[in-house]
């Protein structure tokens, strides 16, 4: 038997009596208040995920000797590519003893993911991971784009520079108007309008029907998803659902969240699904609501084709290119290659994988339960 086959041997599913090892390790590698020790957060992203499957968690330890070497965990999520849909995985909370680094682990780790898996998924991959996994065969989608509306004077003041190509980009009466403005303006000419709910309800479904063929490649976003991932996440209790409405119809929804960032008060665009035709009015809305609560500037970030140009025209300025977006096909041979392989397909926003947790935690936000964190430094 080959090292790598010992390696691959203990490898094995999360189970209840590996408890005491796992917390023993994440107490040591993630710190004794991490939130990987918090067992309502434990529960929450591997027992009550609705895409989880029978197997077992999502969650896989490598163990030499009954000491936990090496842990890898997945959020199940269905991606639909098409009309089809494809049971996919984004990985998560990648780590290693440090002595047990560049020896394997880390390879038989994500090979026991893949395995379960059509798809896996990355988002948020910083340098050192994303040439571990370019190495691996991963492919690269793109990166998200951020933009920024600012909305008080001091934010317009540093975007002053902006504005010779802003009033060429956008409509006279948009440009000079405030971010209210454009959001009644866009409010008005289409009949759409934005309102507060207290959680997703059957809406989000009638969303997913109308609007999922506008996007060839995204994460299910069905009801059950919805609420699992914003009303009985972590962070629950920080985001701000929103439902368009057209002619008594929901057309879309927007989940924002606002945190403190040097001083002044952010609105960031967590997540959102709105049918295609009506997107430009939908993030004109999200502008002036974000106005209305007082927040300094509203932050975007998608990987969405011709998205940015759109933001572009409602007085946003870039702000970065960041978040890389990256998968793996487990059959290259599958028909499936040539779609995946089109950055422009893909539809991709902060509330995919654990993206918002990490930057949530960045911006020292602490959640009711706890937060996972994107793909970090490959061990």
């Amino acid at each position: 038997m080959s090292y790598l086959d010992q390696i691959a041997r203990s490898v094995s599913r999360y189970q209840a009596a590996d408890r005491a090892a796992l917390s023993d390790f994440q107490r040591e590698y993630f710190g004794p208040a991490s939130r990987h020790l918090d067992e309502e957060f434990r529960h929450w992203l591997f027992e009550r995920n609705p895409n989880r499957g029978g197997e077992g968690p999502s969650l896989w330890l490598c163990k030499r000797d009954g000491i936990v070497v090496g842990q890898q965990a997945s959020i199940p999520v269905v991606l639909q590519v098409g009309e089809t849909e494809h049971r996919a995985a984004w990985l998560i909370d990648w780590m290693i003893r440090r002595e047990w680094r560049l020896k394997g682990v880390a390879a038989v780790l994500a090979t026991a993911v893949a395995e379960n898996n059509e798809i896996v998924l990355g988002l948020g991959v910083d340098d050192a991971a994303y040439n571990a996994v370019r190495r691996a065969g991963w492919s690269d989608v793109g990166n998200l784009s951020e933009l920024m509306r600012p909305l008080d004077p001091r934010a317009l003041a540093r975007g002053r520079r902006s504005s010779h190509w802003l009033a060429r980009l956008t409509p006279r009466l948009l440009a000079s108007g405030s971010a209210r403005i454009i959001g009644r303006v866009a409010g008005s000419m289409t009949g759409l309008s934005m309102t507060r709910m207290a959680a997703f309800d059957e809406r989000a479904d009638h969303v997913w029907a109308s609007a999922r063929r506008d996007y060839p490649i995204l994460v299910k976003r069905d009801l059950q998803t919805l609420h699992w991932r914003f009303d009985d996440g972590p962070y629950r209790h920080l985001y701000r659902r929103y439902c368009f409405t057209r002619r008594g119809q929901a057309v879309g929804y927007a989940v924002l969240r606002l945190e403190q960032v040097n001083g002044n008060m952010i609105g960031r665009v967590v997540d959102y699904l709105v049918v295609r035709r009506f997107l430009a009015p939908a993030l004109a809305l999200i502008i002036a609501e974000l106005a209305r609560t007082g927040a300094a500037a509203a932050v975007f970030a998608q990987r969405l084709d011709g998205c940015e140009t759109l933001l572009r025209r409602l007085g946003c300025l870039r702000t970065r290119s960041s978040h890389r977006c990256v998968f793996k096909l487990m059959d290259p041979a599958s028909p499936l290659a040539n779609a995946l392989a089109q950055p422009r397909h893909w539809f991709v926003t902060p509330g995919d994988s654990d993206l918002d947790h990490m930057l949530a935690a960045e911006a020292s936000v602490r959640p009711s339960a706890s937060s996972t964190a994107a793909i970090r430094r490959p061990p």
